[in-house]
C-alpha cells in the first residue's frame, strides 16, 4: 500500500513539471487535473465571465441613470415643468389673480402686465408703471377677453369694475407688444384699444 502511494505521489510531481506557467489545472474527485488556458488579461475564464457579467451590470446602472436624468429635465435638452411666459390672450382666456402677459426685447426692455392682489390691472416697464386700470381695491379677480371682443376686468361676484368697450368689435386677440403698448386688435389686424405705453427705444 505503501508502494502505491509513492508512485501516485511521483506520477502527480511529473505531471506538474509539464504544466505551462500560463495554465490553469483544477482536480476532480479523482484527483485528475484539467489544463484550461489564460485569457489574454490575465484571468481565467471563469473570472472573465464574472468581468462580463459586472460590466452588463455596470452598463445597465448607466442606462438607468441616463432614463432618470431625463425625467428630472436635467439631460438631453430635457423640459422643465415651468411654462413659458405668454403674452396674449386670446378670446375666451383670462388672467387671474398675480397672473401675467410679459414680454422681453434684445434692448433690456422688460414688460410685464399683472392683475395684482389689490385689483389693480398694472403695466409695468423694467418694474415701474407704466399703465394701469385705477381699480385698487374694488375686487377684481379676473380679466377675460371675452368673445364679443371686450376685455372685461371682473370681481368674484361676476361684476365688472372695467372693461375696454370693444364689443362686437371681432376682436381677434389681446398682445403685450415689445415696444410696451397693450392692444387689442381686430380680425383685419386694425388696432380697437391700446393702452397708449409705447417705450421709445425697446
Amino acid at each position: 500500500m505503501r508502494l502505491l502511494s509513492v508512485i501516485a505521489l511521483l506520477m502527480m510531481t511529473v505531471a506538474c513539471r509539464f504544466e505551462r506557467p500560463g495554465d490553469v489545472v483544477s482536480y476532480g474527485d479523482n484527483g485528475a487535473g484539467a489544463q484550461g488556458t489564460q485569457t489574454s488579461s490575465g484571468a481565467a475564464p471563469g473570472d472573465a465571465q464574472r468581468n462580463t457579467l459586472d460590466r452588463s451590470i455596470q452598463g445597465d446602472a448607466g442606462v438607468q441613470d441616463g432614463k432618470a436624468a431625463d425625467q428630472n429635465g436635467q439631460v438631453g435638452g430635457g423640459t422643465s415643468d415651468t411654462p413659458p411666459p405668454r403674452s396674449q390672450l386670446l378670446p375666451g382666456q383670462s388672467l387671474g389673480v398675480n397672473e401675467t402677459l410679459t414680454v422681453t426685447t434684445n434692448a433690456g426692455c422688460r414688460f410685464e402686465l399683472i392683475l395684482q392682489g389689490d385689483g389693480n390691472l398694472v403695466l409695468y416697464y423694467n418694474g415701474t408703471a407704466k399703465w394701469s386700470s385705477a381699480t385698487v381695491n374694488q375686487g377684481g379677480q379676473r380679466l377675460l377677453l371675452q368673445t364679443d371682443g371686450n376685455l372685461v376686468l371682473y370681481t368674484a361676484a361676476n361684476t365688472a369694475v372695467w372693461n375696454t368697450r370693444t364689443f362686437n368689435q371681432a376682436i381677434s386677440h389681446l398682445v403685450l407688444q415689445s415696444d410696451g403698448n397693450l392692444v387689442l386688435y381686430r380680425t383685419n389686424n386694425s388696432a380697437a384699444w391700446n393702452s397708449g405705453s409705447v417705450v421709445p427705444g425697446c
